[in-house]
């Protein structure tokens, strides 16, 4: 490859990595807002009903 590409590959690359970094900090904070949330709405789910089974 000819030397006058050269800064066209690294700034291309370095926006590839980045972008790659960013979209993956945002997944994983998905990831973990779903790791955390889930398990409380299913407790809630869990306590409602069983509230409501002992109105009944």
């Amino acid at each position: 490859m000819s030397k006058r590409y050269l800064p066209l590959v690294a700034i291309g690359s370095l926006f590839c990595i980045m972008l790659a970094f960013t979209l993956g900090s945002s997944i994983l904070y998905a990831l973990i807002m779903i790791l955390v949330v889930a398990p409380i709405l299913c407790w809630q789910k869990n306590h409602l009903s069983r509230k409501q089974e002992l109105q009944v």
